[in-house]
């Protein structure tokens, strides 16, 4: 697909207003949209004509927030907790993470370390910002989150899709994601479990690794000239 110019991921009707006074960078003709919600705004406006729609395109839940977890927050709000907090989380929370990741992988993690932010794609942009420059490649599972390719891209990276098989119960080979390793990798990205087909992360011919050592990699090896 060829990429859409600057200025058609402006509102229509903003750019006809301001069209004179735009001059929008050309990377952002690299930035996608997030499809699963244009595929949600579709469903929604059929469901709306009276049509009967199940929508597989965006994880929504089917069930209701536990009233636990509602309560908790209704309390925090009562209790005046809705100000600004510190920009890498509330310490209590970091803590918790900490504590957390020791009772499910036994590491010891400093809670300096820990950044709380608002769902994965904050990460995900980090994470492929920090990495991501002309003349180098960046791993991701396709498929997978429309953000991954289009972040690479934005970044000026080559995208390189790992392709998850059905023949491989759509999960990660470990020999297929080593193959597509080369001296200008820098990143490689697994979502383990695999979203959005596959509860399995990795299948391998070779001695298993503990999963969560290979979430991200930068494989630091020097750009090939």
């Amino acid at each position: 697909m060829a990429p859409r110019s600057p200025r058609s991921i402006v509102p229509p009707l903003f750019a006809t207003l301001v069209q004179p006074m735009l001059d929008i960078s050309p990377a952002f003709a690299n930035l996608g949209t997030e499809t699963a919600f244009e595929v949600l705004a579709r469903a929604n406006a059929l469901k709306a004509a009276g049509h009967d729609i199940i929508n597989l395109g965006i994880g929504q839940p089917d069930f209701l927030t536990p009233p636990h977890v509602v309560e908790a927050a209704a309390k925090a709000l009562r209790d005046g907790h809705h100000g600004y907090t510190p920009a890498n989380g509330i310490p209590e929370l970091r803590t918790a993470v900490v504590a957390d990741l020791h009772r499910r992988y036994g590491v010891e993690v400093d809670p300096g370390t820990v950044l709380i932010v608002p769902g994965g794609k904050v990460t995900m942009f980090f994470a492929i910002m920090l990495f991501g420059r002309p003349g180098v490649e960046i791993l991701y599972p396709n498929p997978g989150f429309p953000i991954y390719e289009s972040t690479i891209r934005f970044s000026g990276a080559t995208a390189v899709p790992i392709p998850l098989l059905e023949e491989n119960g759509f999960a990660f080979s470990a020999d297929d994601v080593l193959s597509r390793i080369t001296p200008r990798t820098r990143l490689l990205i697994i979502n383990s479990p695999a979203n959005p087909i596959s509860p399995h992360p990795i299948t391998s011919s070779r001695p298993a690794a503990r999963p969560w050592q290979t979430a991200i990699t930068d494989t630091r090896r020097p750009t090939a000239s």
